[in-house]
């Protein structure tokens, strides 16, 4: 995992927490200026949290079982029966 993966990793995380805290806030019935500040604040850190873990897991050779599901999907693997 190369320098560009993680960029684009961070970049989606933070910008999907971004919106889906900013709608959060929104439905919740805050006003707009508020609910983006609230979402400004708190996708940083959030991502942060996320992106730590997820390099100290890739450091030590762990992968999620999400990732290396969709991967390395067997045959028969997401068909209905």
């Amino acid at each position: 995992m190369n320098t560009a993966f993680w960029l684009k990793r961070l970049t989606l995380v933070l910008v999907g927490t971004f919106v889906l805290l900013g709608v959060a806030q929104l439905l919740k019935g805050h006003a707009a200026p508020d609910a983006w500040l609230h979402a400004a604040i708190w996708a940083p850190i959030t991502t942060g949290v996320y992106s730590l873990a997820a390099l100290y897991h890739a450091r030590r050779g762990r992968q999620c079982a999400l990732c290396a599901d969709t991967t390395q999907q067997s045959p028969g693997h997401g068909e209905s029966v």
